[in-house]
């Protein structure tokens, strides 16, 4: 029987969001990344990725994921659905567990980004209930059973405040002797109509390509 330590996190939404099962929930992520096609023609330094129930957001997931070319070092970026914790939360130890088999955290990473990115607080519990980035894990390990993650989750709402947190980021990241992607999960947005969705993303992606923060 394997015991939980205190810094390594046990998967919340196991069975709900996706299934508990371990062979269960490696044949439906193989099966939505393998939709994707051809991976991407050069290294991906962003990839943004849902995070809902696999029924609704499994396919697009899997999709784009599937399609980058991801190092095996990876920044988490979610938001915080539970108003738990710092506001800017890293969990810089031990590993993320998941049926079948975890992910562990970059150690070394994250604690450089403590150290050099203001803003950033080691802090577990903004995570111990959020499902943010939890779901997009079991894709990132069937690409890549290496993948080592730093998982920060953000309830931080001054503009100015994420900026800053997003240059000095980027200039750590930058600076790391190997490379890193950054994986952000968010929704864009729930309820609203297909078309809407459409018009409202094409908005921010447009600006996203033109690499306009």
């Amino acid at each position: 029987m394997h015991v939980h330590s205190s810094i390594d996190r046990p998967p919340i939404v196991a069975g709900q969001f996706y299934p508990g099962d371990a062979a269960q929930l490696d044949t439906m992520v193989r099966g939505y990344l393998a939709a994707a096609g051809s991976e991407a023609q050069q290294p991906t330094i962003l990839a943004m990725a849902p995070h809902a129930g696999y029924v609704y957001s499994g396919a697009v997931a899997g999709k784009t994921l599937g399609r980058a070319d991801l190092p095996i070092n990876v920044v988490l970026l979610g938001p915080n659905h539970t108003g738990l914790g710092q506001e800017m939360a890293v969990w810089d130890k031990g590993v993320w567990e998941l049926p079948g088999g975890g992910l562990a955290v970059h150690e070394p990473l994250a604690e450089q980004l403590l150290q050099t990115v203001p803003g950033l607080v080691s802090d577990q519990l903004a995570h111990s209930r959020e499902h943010s980035l939890e779901v997009l894990l079991p894709f990132l390990r069937a690409m890549e059973v290496r993948t080592r993650i730093v998982p920060i989750a953000v309830a931080m709402p001054q503009l100015e405040a994420l900026l800053d947190v997003g240059r000095a980021l980027g200039r750590a990241l930058n600076d790391w002797p190997e490379p890193v992607a950054l994986v952000v999960s968010s929704d864009m947005s729930h309820y609203i109509s297909h078309d809407e969705a459409k018009a409202r993303d094409a908005v921010a992606l447009e600006r996203a390509l033109a690499l306009d923060p």
